[in-house]
């Protein structure tokens, strides 16, 4: 497992950064569409600079971190609240404004 941002240098002096992510055998690339600037000249293109390399670092633990969980299988959101039977019962309950759509409910 890996995850690497790769730079790519354009034409106008400029580089566009990258993720690249290795896992499971199997490589893919994502576009961060986040560019530097290749000789930053100003202070506000270094500042520019730093921002968006750490806007990318973040990007790519962010990456790093749901390889991680899926690899250990570590539940998160909404599928790990709870039943959906419990959920779906509770909420059949609260149908019962009209004895029409209640027995609809009680049935599925």
């Amino acid at each position: 497992m890996g995850v690497a941002i790769r730079q790519y240098e354009l034409a106008n002096d400029r580089v566009r950064l990258s993720l690249h992510i290795y896992h499971m055998g199997k490589s893919r690339f994502e576009n961060l569409e986040l560019f530097l600037y290749k000789k930053p000249k100003t202070m506000l293109d270094r500042e520019h600079n730093k921002k968006t390399s750490a806007i990318a670092e973040s990007i790519k633990a962010k990456r790093i971190l749901e390889i991680q969980e899926h690899r250990y299988n570590v539940k998160t959101g909404f599928k790990s609240q709870g039943s959906f039977l419990a959920y779906f019962k509770n909420l059949a309950d609260t149908k019962t404004q009209s004895v029409g759509n209640f027995e609809v409910w009680a049935c599925v």
